[in-house]
């Protein structure tokens, strides 16, 4: 095409693995040259390659300075109506992980809260039992209810050596067969409670949630009334990682903020027996940030991610860069 249309690109370097979102730099700058292979035809890309994103990228992309930012960019509401993002490359459900056996005082509460719910139908159940039992014996032996017998209709044998007769032993069979499948049947029910029960699924209101140095994962977690404990990225890197250090401090909060989760990460999460809590936090959507007056550079991008996600090349090169996890989809 003749008259082809240049554009200002600033890119984040993907080869400084000690950067924080390295893994999401990589990706960006693969998904771009896919898409620069699609609409090549239609623009000369002028390309400048910075080491890190820096504070004021959004204001120079604002201004114009640049037409297009490549790098780990998400769709924020405080720059929604400022500049313009593409289609999402990708979408992530961002997750609070906990230890398994975080169980403290307010989760006894609601564990005894439970517990009186599970035993109130079996409850009722032992005691018309006991007085279905009562009532049979006394008219069968026409006699008064004693307290001996109460406690044969609560699983008392010593009653039955006193009082022996086909009559009472039939009745105590069908008494312990009672009192042993309501026994069996709430401990089911209460196992099956602690396995699944995760105080971080319902709220994170008054709740210490550790959070990497990022102002829109921290004003999130504000805006579910959580009390952000802020980690330094420096210490993010030294870790590994955030879910490592909180593998390695669970005590410093109750639960740890993870934006991006990948596959690598999930798999540490299960191996040290870590709870994924189920609190939905909303999604994220990773895109590119544009000037948001060069629609027709917007327009080819849109067209060309879509195209590229048809084609399956963005999953592809999301599974090479170990990001796919039951949080994130490309």
């Amino acid at each position: 095409m003749a008259n082809k249309k240049k554009i200002n690109v600033l890119i984040v370097e993907d080869s400084i693995k000690t950067l924080v979102n390295y893994k999401f730099n990589r990706l960006y700058n693969q998904i771009w040259e896919l898409v620069k292979k699609e609409i090549k035809d239609y623009f000369i890309f002028n390309e400048i390659k910075i080491k890190d994103i820096t504070p004021n990228a959004f204001q120079k992309l604002e201004n114009g300075e640049f037409d297009i930012l490549i790098a780990p960019t998400l769709v924020d509401k405080k720059y929604i109506n400022k500049i313009s993002y593409s289609s999402p490359i990708y979408v992530c459900r961002p997750i609070l992980i906990n230890s398994s056996l975080d169980f403290k005082f307010k989760d006894y509460i609601n564990f005894l809260k439970f517990y009186f719910s599970v035993w109130l139908k079996p409850f009722i159940i032992l005691t018309t039992i006991t007085l279905i039992t009562g009532i049979t014996y006394s008219i069968y032996k026409k006699k008064k209810i004693t307290i001996p017998f109460i406690s044969f209709s609560l699983g008392n044998i010593s009653y039955i050596n006193n009082n022996y007769n086909p009559f009472i032993l039939i009745m105590f069979i069908l008494v312990i067969f009672t009192i042993h499948f309501v026994y069996a049947i709430t401990a089911a029910f209460s196992v099956n409670y602690l396995n699944s029960y995760d105080s971080l699924n319902d709220s994170i209101a008054g709740k210490k949630i550790l959070v990497i140095e990022s102002n829109l994962d921290i004003n999130l977690i504000k805006r579910n009334k959580g009390i952000p404990i802020i980690l330094k990225n420096k210490e993010v890197i030294k870790s590994g990682g955030i879910e490592n250090y909180f593998f390695k401090n669970k005590d410093v909060a109750d639960g740890c903020f993870i934006s991006f989760l990948t596959k690598k990460g999930e798999d540490l999460i299960t191996s040290n027996k870590m709870r994924k809590s189920s609190y939905y936090f909303g999604s994220y959507f990773g895109s590119f940030a544009l000037n948001n007056k060069n629609d027709f550079l917007l327009s080819k991008i849109n067209y060309a991610i879509h195209k590229l996600k048809i084609n399956g090349d963005v999953h592809d090169v999301c599974i090479k860069g170990d990001l796919p996890s039951s949080t994130i989809i490309c």
